[in-house]
């Protein structure tokens, strides 16, 4: 554990960090969601069955006067009981 830093909660509890890195740009956030099943909007059924990802990056609040960028993975689902792409909202 390091002890030159803090811990800032983001207050998005379905994310979780994988990495975050300090630029001369700002502060750079990689999450992912928690969960690795959801629902299927068409017939219900439970999948994680990825079918694409695709990187978002959202601006966050500054720190020290730094923009902080989230990163996230956003997944595109293929259900294995109906068939239906959907994106997790």
């Amino acid at each position: 554990m390091r002890d030159d830093s803090i811990t800032v909660e983001l207050g998005l509890p379905e994310l979780r960090v994988r990495d975050e890195e300090e630029t001369a740009y700002g502060i750079r956030v990689q999450v992912e969601y928690r969960q690795k099943g959801v629902g299927c909007p068409g017939c219900g059924g439970r999948t994680a069955g990825v079918h694409s990802r695709r990187l978002q990056v959202r601006r966050g609040r500054r720190v020290w006067d730094k923009p902080v960028y989230l990163v996230l993975s956003k997944r595109r689902f293929r259900c294995l009981s109906c068939g239906k792409v959907f994106t997790r909202a």
